[in-house]
This record gives C-alpha cells, structure tokens and sequence, in this order.
C-alpha cells in the first residue's frame, strides 16, 4: 500500500511519549511483547521488527521515530510525585542518580534499535525539550520550560549507531546542530525554499493518530501538498494511523491509491528534481531536472471547472523550447513572452484536465 502510494522511505513510531513499545525492548514491559498484552501471542507481536521487514522487502528506505521523554519511565515521571507537564516532575539536580538511570534507559533502548533491527536509515527523535540546555534556542524555548539540563548524550547515542550503521541520518529534531541532519516542519509548509535538507511532517487526517469520523484531506489537496513541498525542495512525511484492529480506513486507503496514481504518470515532476526560482507562483509550482528541463505544475483549485486558455510559465530557458503534457506527451503550443514563455492548453483538454489533482507541463530544449 505504501509502496503503491509512490513513497520512497518509511518512518515506523518504536515509542511515543506515553513509553508503550511496539517492539521487544529488554529494558521494560510497557511493550506490546509482553504477556500480559493480549497481541503479545500474535506470531508476529514484534511489530516494529515485521513492519521494517516488510518495507525493506518492498524496496524502501526505512526510519524509526523514537520519543525521547517518556512518561511511564519511573525515572522521567516518578510516582512519588504527580505529573505536572511534558517534562520529568521531580528536579533532577536533586536526585542525579534517578536522572541518569533513565539516561542510561534511553540510550539502551536507542542501542538496541539500531543494533537488532537490521538496516535503519533514519533514526527520528521526537520531544525536543529532552536537551541540553545550553541548546535552547528561541524557537523552541516554549517547549523547553525545566530549568535544569536534560542532556542525554547524543554524542555518544550518534556514534553507537552509526557503528552499526554507517551513513544513518539522525534527525534530533529541533535541536540545532550536527544531530539535527535535516529540518522537521510540522503540520505545515515554510513560506520560502529552503537551502538546507527538510521535511514536513503532516497527517492525512488531523490527528497522527486513527481518530474515529477523521476529516481526511482529499486525494488532490495530498497532491499540491507534495507538490508545494517539493517545489521548496523539502520531502513530504504523511502521517497515517490503523485503527485498534490494525486496518486502515477506506479513505486512507483510496488516498493513496489515487496519490500512486498520479505519482505513477507525473512522478518525473517529483522525484530526483530540484526546486528552481519561483518555486511557487499562484497555481503554477516548479521544478527543475539539469539545465534543460522544467517542470511547471499547475494546480486547479477544488472548484475549477477548466483550466484557463494561456498559462504563463515563468523560466529563465531560451532558445527553441518544447512543452507538452507529462501525462499524455502532446504538444502544446508556446510563445516567448516576458520573463518566460506563454502555454495555451487546447480548448477540448481544459475540463478533462480540471479533474486531474495537478496537470505537468514539460518544457525542455
């Protein structure tokens, strides 16, 4: 299914921040392998370790998304006391002991995940206030409200698993610097390209996990979502969720049928491009392949009933250029104008292409 939707990786949640596990940790039984978890008789209880498998069979790129904080471990929520907020709720100054057993506790689950699961590419750490506090900056300090340091060592956490694997991308997000190898946007896009590497991670729905009567995004608004990452030069991280019985809903599943789909015929606009000025103009998104091809991708609006006659297509390529239609091959006839050049889209093509999720022009010389 993922596979078919056109992604290239995969990033499976090992922990989130309540501490159950969906894999056979050693360091605690909050996990969905122990006994006294019904699935645990499943042959296939392991789940992280099948759901890796099974996208390493297919031919995609595999990431882990672990959260640091935990709030089931005694030595990040003690008992003693009540919770108060997302962080530990006892001043760890005070009881440095407790503090660093549940130091050590990460960095061991941390080991075994990248030692026992075969080959990871991605190691995703979320819950950003577990940091130093010398590394606090002002776009996070909202989160970061403990007033002592929650240093976990990642020096060390990066090193034991890039041991094991080799060119793994650590992503400490919202952390700044050498842990944080790429950005991590969250239910949201930036404003402008980006010169460095990111990613927006975004639910198809509006939860990151299954939520009964969701309000899923329509099969075109996933399309100009990739499409506007893309054009920025970002990659698109879509959060879907099964339900309790592990099955997905239709509509998760119709998604990203229709999302491969498209992928399948336009997906040359997409993968192994880059962004290229404007980026992003009204409706007309770019992309570039070398210094001879561009991709200009228009969006029709939810509501659009054709397509306009001319589209203007803003490229810095001269000469004698060619544009047609990715998905069909047909010629379209082009003009240079001012700042580019001038696309008219024939008259019996422009209702048919309104339904598309996003029409591809191809110019090229």
């Amino acid at each position: 299914m993922f596979k078919g939707s056109g992604a290239k990786y995969m990033i499976y949640s090992s922990k989130h921040h309540d501490g159950f596990c969906l894999y056979d940790t050693k360091y605690t039984d909050f996990k969905v392998t122990d006994k006294a978890c019904p699935f645990s008789a499943n042959p296939k209880a392991n789940v992280l370790k099948e759901v890796l498998d099974a996208t390493r069979k297919e031919g995609l790129a595999t990431g882990i998304y672990f959260s640091k904080p935990d709030w089931t471990s005694p030595n990040f929520w003690w008992p003693y006391y009540p919770p108060k907020d997302r962080n530990p709720n006892y001043d760890i100054t005070k009881h440095p002991e407790r503090w660093k057993k549940f130091v050590e506790y990460t960095q061991n689950q941390l080991n075994e995940l990248t030692t026992e699961y075969g080959k990871v590419d991605i190691l995703w750490l979320d819950g950003c206030w577990v940091m130093p506090k010398s590394a606090i900056t002002p776009k996070v300090a909202e989160f970061c409200t403990y007033p002592h340091d929650m240093d976990i060592n990642m020096k060390l956490i990066s090193e034991r698993a890039r041991a094991k694997q080799p060119g793994m991308l650590v992503v400490d997000r919202w952390v700044e610097g050498e842990y944080e190898n790429y950005l991590t946007p969250e239910q949201k896009t930036p404003e402008k390209a980006l010169t460095v590497p990111w990613e927006s991670c975004i639910t198809m729905g509006g939860a990151w996990g299954w939520v009964k009567n969701d309000n899923y995004k329509s099969s075109k608004e996933l399309v100009h979502l990739l499409v506007n990452i893309v054009a920025k030069g970002g990659n698109l991280l879509l959060g879907v969720g099964p339900n309790g019985k592990g099955d997905f809903e239709p509509k998760v599943i119709e998604n990203l049928e229709l999302l491969g789909k498209w992928l399948q015929i336009n997906g040359e606009a997409i993968y192994e491009t880059n962004p290229v000025v404007p980026f992003l103009d009204g409706k007309v998104a770019y992309t570039e392949k070398g210094d001879n091809t561009i991709y200009a991708i228009y969006m029709p609006s939810k509501d659009e009933k054709e397509l306009p006659s001319e589209i203007i297509v803003k490229t810095k390529l001269s000469g004698k250029l060619k544009a047609n239609l990715l998905e069909s091959k047909q010629k379209l006839r082009s003009k240079s104008v001012d700042g580019g050049i001038k696309i008219t889209i024939p008259q019996n093509l422009r209702t048919t292409l309104a339904t598309k999720e996003a029409v591809v022009i191809k110019i090229s010389r």
